[in-house]
């Protein structure tokens, strides 16, 4: 089991051979990213990278009983809603079985030496899901990237119901939750997850600027409060140089 796992959002299909150079890419923008926290040497990171594009239905692009604020609202700010990204919105949102076979398929991954889950977009959501399941948990550190979960009520209320003071549950046993968003980010909905989970005062939000990729995984992963919050997690455990997993020949990371 890698200590480090990340979740892709929509449009990444683990049945494809582009998949490989997924993984690579991501691999490659965190350690450019780890460098700038003062890095001296490239660690061979014990990463694996999850997507769960072959687990959605696309017979329906709307999914049916997707919630319509949801769709509403990212085409009020003008997001281009292609097929893919509505088909597996709704596809996890809408039924029960998809987003039980997704947290499965990560729950399986999480072993006792997972110290970091990464999520970018909707696996964020996936990721956030799967920790509050008592089979995953363990990891210590939660890095939400690009998260829709500030769309709280679409994403998360018609299935996890908040508490009187309007917060979600904390997952049991996680020590640090850093969510990282770009302001010009649509799907990060410029809502701060501060305030909305745990006890209002655990997420540490980081705004960042991505220049002209405002959503792309690359770009988050190579910010400087990713790479730190990594780099900390991996100190705190005496675990910075760690072996097996796919060997970092990804350096040179293509531009998102």
């Amino acid at each position: 089991m890698a200590r480090i796992i990340g979740i892709c959002g929509v449009g990444n299909d683990p049945r494809t051979h582009a998949f490989r150079s997924v993984e690579k890419e991501w691999i490659g923008a965190l350690l450019r990213g780890m460098r700038c926290t003062g890095t001296t040497e490239d660690p061979v990171l014990d990463f694996e990278c999850l997507c769960f594009a072959d687990l959605l239905d696309p017979a329906d692009p709307f999914g049916g009983g997707v919630q319509q604020d949801f769709i509403c609202r990212f085409g009020g700010r003008r997001v281009n809603r292609t097929r893919d990204f509505l088909t597996h919105v709704s596809a996890y949102l809408a039924d029960q079985r998809v987003r039980e076979k997704v947290q499965q398929r990560i729950a399986d991954r999480v072993g006792p030496d997972t110290r970091v889950l990464i999520g970018h977009s909707l696996g964020s959501v996936a990721a956030y899901e799967t920790l509050c399941r008592a089979s995953a948990q363990g990891v210590q550190t939660l890095i939400s990237l690009g998260s829709p979960l500030g769309f709280h009520r679409s994403v998360l209320r018609t299935r996890t119901a908040p508490n009187a003071a309007g917060r979600y549950p904390w997952p049991v046993g996680l020590r640090r939750w850093v969510n990282v968003y770009d302001w010009k980010d649509p799907f990060a909905a410029k809502v701060r997850l501060r305030p909305l989970f745990g006890d209002g005062r655990q997420v540490e939000d980081c705004r960042v600027w991505n220049w002209a990729w405002p959503h792309a995984a690359t770009a988050y992963l190579m910010a400087r409060p990713t790479a730190q919050a990594v780099t900390d997690a991996l100190l705190s455990a005496s675990d910075f140089l760690l072996c097996k997993s796919v060997q970092a020949d990804a350096v040179g990371v293509r531009q998102p």
